[in-house]
């Protein structure tokens, strides 16, 4: 048997207090997820049919909300009624807010509820600016209408950007959408003072559907602007690992 009694040097005593070496896998690993919560993987991507909506709802505001502010010289037989603001010779009998009963009772509805509209309106405006200039869409490199609607379905927006268009379309469709219930509730507790004249199809067609879209599409964006807003929340808080 060999003996280390007498070994010419003695071994060094273990150093407790040193740290245990990390496992290089489970130190990536927090770096990584580290890195992810910094950087996110969320980015606001607008569904097709709540784009579409704004681009062609935005001008029919701008155009309701010129109307209204204009009169009565965008009125019949105003100076700037023709041929921009035709249509409402119809609209204006049909919805007395519109036409001169209102206008004639100083009812401060109209012009309150369309001066919302302008801030409404450049909301959404400033919106669709941003989410246009800074996205990243695929869609970029065709030309034509394919190209259109290409872009039009992979809109992104990541980072605080997309955070920040996400805030202002929620904030926004919230704002048209009570006030477009705001409108459908003067007529109720008023006994339908400005549209009760009309026969069941003309306020169903003219007047209902029309404005019922005001209900219905401020409703669907408020909602998917919502879950998207839940979803970056969600993305970007700290978790435990």
């Amino acid at each position: 048997m060999v003996s280390t009694r007498n070994h010419p040097r003695q071994f060094p005593p273990p150093n407790l207090s040193a740290s245990p070496t990390s496992s290089p896998s489970k130190s990536n690993a927090l770096t990584t997820s580290s890195k992810a919560r910094k950087s996110g993987v969320w980015a606001h991507q607008p569904p097709f049919l709540a784009v579409l909506w704004l681009l062609v709802s935005v001008p029919i505001v701008i155009w309701d909300t010129g109307y209204m502010l204009g009169r009565p010289y965008t009125m019949p037989g105003g100076a700037w009624h023709a041929p921009i603001w035709s249509p409402y010779t119809l609209y204006a009998t049909v919805d007395y807010i519109y036409g001169f009963p209102a206008w004639e009772e100083h009812n401060g509805f109209s012009g309150a509820q369309s001066s919302m509209n302008v801030v409404e309106t450049l909301g959404y405006i400033v919106y669709l600016v941003y989410l246009f200039r800074l996205t990243e869409s695929a869609g970029r490199s065709r030309k034509g209408a394919v190209g259109v609607l290409e872009r039009l379905q992979t809109l992104r927006v990541g980072g605080r950007a997309g955070g920040g268009l996400v805030l202002l379309a929620l904030c926004t469709s919230v704002m048209t959408l009570s006030k477009s219930v705001l409108y459908w509730l003067n007529e109720y507790f008023s006994g339908y003072r400005n549209v009760g004249h009309n026969d069941t199809a003309t306020l169903f067609f003219i007047w209902a559907i029309p404005n019922g879209l005001w209900l219905i599409f401020p409703t669907y964006m408020t909602y998917v602007f919502s879950v998207e807003a839940l979803r970056a929340f969600d993305a970007t808080s700290p978790k435990k690992d």
